[in-house]
């Protein structure tokens, strides 16, 4: 698991190279795409032992092959930021268009984060198309798409569970420009996330320049 992969990568390579077969395995998903292995391939590969990939389950060729959004080019950023400011940020960075028209973004989504995420999309891509696959190949598995404002709406408490992969499609022309925060979408994103008032209103302040007051008052 993520906290002893270092430590067991040599374990691992004394066998192999002893001439044993080891077979590596994620809990719920596939080794090296948001879960743990890659430490432990790199290390292998690099002693020049052989490594045989099977496919196996990855939620987020699913949301795309569902989803009837641009699947190509699309890129994957893992789970996202826990805290919202951080989230925004990475955002306004990360969101941009293909070099030859629509990339589609790929995140993973805590159900607890979802809709403040959708709105943290919102305040930085508000003319974005968002696509939600929620709980994928299992019993609940949900769809949600449209704009990421009207997502956020649409979400019900009951859907803020278990995990999303959430897709964003960035056109040319609606990536996100500094100075461009929606700050209504802000204030709604820490009243989502269940924000401290106070502390929430200063780093919005210190993001969009608005004084706590004018910030209080919306």
């Amino acid at each position: 698991h993520a906290h002893n992969e270092t430590d067991r990568t040599a374990a691992v390579l004394e066998r192999l190279q002893s001439g044993a077969n080891v077979g590596l395995v994620s809990d719920a998903g596939t080794p090296c795409l948001s879960d743990p292995g890659s430490v432990l391939v790199d290390a292998v590969q690099s002693a020049g032992l052989p490594v045989v990939s099977v496919p196996g389950p990855f939620a987020v060729a699913v949301a795309l092959a569902g989803a009837g959004l641009p699947a190509v080019p699309f890129t994957f950023w893992g789970f996202v930021a826990k805290r919202s400011g951080t989230r925004r940020n990475q955002l306004m960075e990360r969101l941009r268009a293909g070099p030859d028209g629509t990339m589609t973004h790929a995140f993973y989504v805590p159900g607890r984060d979802l809709r403040a995420f959708c709105t943290d999309v919102a305040a930085v891509a508000p003319d974005a198309t968002l696509a939600v696959g929620r709980e994928l190949s299992k019993i609940h598995e949900g769809w949600l798409r449209g704009t990421p404002a009207t997502v956020a709406e649409a979400l019900q408490d009951a859907q803020l569970r278990g995990e999303a992969v959430v897709l964003v499609a960035i056109e040319p022309g609606t990536e996100p420009e500094a100075g461009q925060l929606d700050v209504d979408a802000l204030l709604r994103a820490a009243l989502a996330a269940g924000r401290e008032r106070k502390a929430a209103l200063r780093e919005i302040s210190q993001q969009t320049g608005i004084g706590r007051r004018e910030l209080y008052r919306r």
